[in-house]
């Protein structure tokens, strides 16, 4: 009788066997499988479709803001209720995002903290389901501290890989990595107003030349000066 022989991936299966009966449970189980586009009032579906697929990113890193990734989290999980009547057993639990920036040809020195770090999350992926999220994937003290002088000359090119982490039978589990370019740009985005229109985020006027979010990234935004919370990007019409 020939040996058998026992990959590593099937030696998690059969430890998780026990608490997950409907398969095994590694990264493909959950997956991000794109990045989302926010509407018009700045929320996010958590619809696959391809009118709402972001492929790369843009931002003006002219205001010191960080950049907004939102991922489109899936389950590859079959539900476990309907086997036996028990309560479901295979939800994911969403904990956190690990996020790498690989800055490139970027010039400048940063510390470990700002290229690579988590964002905590929480949220349940159900089987079958999707879910998007929210992830700041590029910090603002990142931006601040880049050399504004030298990108002005070139648009250059950052990547962030992220991670979902999630819990699921007392076990951890991260999804397969999601690869996102983003370019920088200096002053391509963002319109300089004045002082801001009035001090309360909730009356600020929908302006047509603001995006949804009031983010400097993707696409144009108008920032105004507040006298207590300096610069501050609107959200506007979409």
């Amino acid at each position: 009788m020939g040996q058998k022989r026992f990959s590593f991936n099937h030696l998690i299966c059969v430890g998780l066997f026990a608490a997950l009966v409907s398969g095994c449970v590694g990264e493909r189980s959950f997956y991000i499988s794109q990045n989302q586009v926010p509407s018009s009032t700045c929320t996010v579906s958590s619809t696959e479709s391809s009118e709402l697929y972001l492929p790369r990113g843009l931002l003006d890193i002219s205001v010191d803001k960080g950049y907004y990734v939102f991922p489109l989290l899936n389950s590859a999980l079959s539900a476990s209720k309907s086997d036996d009547g028990e309560p479901e057993r295979n939800n994911l639990f969403i904990r956190e995002f690990k996020v790498e920036v690989d800055l490139g040809i970027v010039p400048g020195t940063f510390s470990p903290e700002l290229t690579n770090f988590t964002v905590p999350q929480s949220g349940i992926l159900r089987p079958g389901g999707s879910r998007a999220f929210f992830v700041k994937v590029l910090k603002d003290e990142l931006i601040a501290r880049l050399d504004k002088s030298k990108i002005s000359a070139f648009r250059p090119t950052v990547t962030v890989k992220i991670q979902a982490v999630g819990e699921i039978g007392g076990s951890t589990l991260e999804s397969m990595p999601f690869y996102f370019p983003i370019e920088l740009c200096s002053n391509c985005l963002v319109t300089r107003l004045n002082a801001c229109p009035v001090s309360g985020a909730d009356d600020w006027p929908k302006l047509s030349q603001s995006n949804s979010c009031g983010y400097p990234q993707d696409t144009l935004v108008q920032c105004c000066d507040d006298s207590q919370k300096g610069l501050i990007c609107l959200p506007g019409s979409g």
